[in-house]
Order: structure tokens, then C-alpha cells, then sequence
């Protein structure tokens, strides 16, 4: 697994400034090209399903599948999270709390295809898994006021000049999830690297939707299980950083 030792985290403001007005042009998703991602107003077509031979499905014609995918998205409480790699914290959360629905986003296919395997394998019908990015597929997806946490654990730092148009932590990642999550909503992050976790900070600290969560918020974290790379850290003395930010009633 990659330290990022050696490895310069770049920041350039007038490049985010760009970026970010490009980007409500619905430009730099998934990898910086909007065409290889649908069209957000096809809803819940993202959902994968698990066949004989697991596959994306990326059209959803079943009335009765499409009904079911909205009822499932209805359920209340729901939480997501998002780019969960190898899916070992969402998967074991899910397992642990039968009560409440999950969605985890992931833009690697091969990823998703084994999460997949793995709900069908131990049974877990509440969690679903989305094969888009986040930020084209959650405003028609998620209804807003619904999400009571979302979780963003180790996004990738995209250390190139050229691709901070695909860093997730921005202002328009706060503005979505400002619709989407419920008052006192809980935002989740962790990064273990240590120029973005002050870039993190910074966004947080500065938007003034956003406080730290309490301590009356520690039962959401309770049965939290850690990330492959969070796991990879602890083993390695690698330290981290993680943020838990409420949105503002």
C-alpha cells in the first residue's frame, strides 16, 4: 500500500478557484470528463445489482426494482459514505447497525464488484452500493434533509497541479451536503495526508454551516470500524487525522 512519502501536496487557489466554477458547469467529475458518467436526471439507475455473474447495471426498466430502490432510499435513518475502496467500514457498519440503510459510493468498478459479492455472500439488505460520483449522482439520488452522516474516509489527494479539479473536499462538497444532510447531520472525514487534512480544516473552519461535533454525537461513531487504510496506518505508525463536523440546524 502507498505512503505518499516524498510526495508534495499541491495548493493553488487560483486553480481551485477555477475549478470550482467549472464544476458547477457540471465539469471535472469522475476523473474530469462528465461524459463517461450518466446523466443524473436517469435517478437510480447507478444502483448495482448481483446476478449469477455480478454486473453494473447501469438501467434500471423493472417497475418493481425501481419501486423497491426508492423505498429502500426512503428508509430512515440513512447514511453514506464516500469512495469506500475496499468497503471493510461501510460493509461492517452495515452489519452492525440492521436498523439504518446505507449507500457507499465508489468510482472504481472492480471495487464496487467486490462489495457486491460480499453483501450477497453474507446476506446485508441494507446496504446498496453506487457505481457514479457523488457529486453528479446525489442531488437526484438522495432526497435532501435525509442523510444522517456521510463519511469521506482517506479521499484520494489527486497530488498533481493538473488534477486538483478532482479533490472531493471542496465548497461545492459542502454545499451538497448542506441539502442533503439532515440538521445536525454529521460530516465525516479522515486523511492521513497531513497538507490536506489542512486544507480540510481550513474549508471547515471557515464555512460557518458547519461545528464540530460533541460529545453528544458519539454514539454514531460507537461500532465504527476501520478502513483498510486506516488499518494500514495504525499497523504502521502512520498518523491520521480525522474531522467530525455537524451541519447547523
Amino acid at each position: 500500500m502507498r505512503t505518499g512519502k516524498g510526495r508534495k501536496f499541491v495548493i493553488d487557489e487560483e486553480k481551485l478557484a477555477k475549478t470550482e466554477a467549472r464544476r458547477k458547469e457540471g465539469a471535472g467529475l469522475f476523473g474530469g470528463d462528465i461524459d463517461r458518467v450518466p446523466h443524473p436526471r436517469r435517478g437510480l439507475r447507478p444502483y448495482i445489482e448481483l446476478e449469477d455473474v455480478p454486473e453494473v447495471v447501469r438501467t434500471c426498466e423493472d417497475p418493481e426494482l425501481l419501486e423497491e430502490q426508492q423505498a429502500f432510499l426512503a428508509h430512515r435513518p440513512l447514511e453514506v459514505e464516500v469512495g469506500f475502496g475496499g468497503g471493510a467500514s461501510i460493509f461492517n457498519r452495515a452489519k452492525s447497525r440492521p436498523d439504518t440503510h446505507f449507500v457507499g459510493f465508489e468510482i472504481r468498478r472492480h471495487l464496487c464488484l467486490s462489495l457486491v459479492k460480499r453483501i450477497a455472500r453474507d446476506n446485508v439488505p441494507n446496504l446498496r452500493v453506487c457505481y457514479e460520483d457523488v457529486r453528479q449522482s446525489m442531488p437526484p439520488m438522495i432526497a435532501d434533509q435525509s442523510l444522517r452522516r456521510c463519511s469521506v474516509f482517506f479521499p484520494d489527494p489527486w497530488w498533481k497541479r493538473r488534477h486538483i479539479k478532482r479533490r472531493l473536499l471542496t465548497t461545492s462538497f459542502l454545499d451538497l451536503m448542506e441539502q442533503k444532510l439532515l440538521p445536525d447531520g454529521v460530516l465525516h472525514i479522515k486523511t492521513d495526508v497531513e497538507e490536506y487534512s489542512h486544507v480540510i480544516e481550513e474549508l471547515l473552519e471557515s464555512d460557518g454551516r458547519y461545528i464540530k461535533a460533541d460529545a453528544s454525537f458519539d454514539h454514531l461513531f460507537a461500532d465504527d470500524h476501520p478502513t483498510e487504510r486506516e488499518a494500514f496506518c495504525l499497523q504502521e505508525g502512520i498518523p491520521f487525522w480525522q474531522f467530525r463536523y455537524v451541519l447547523k440546524p
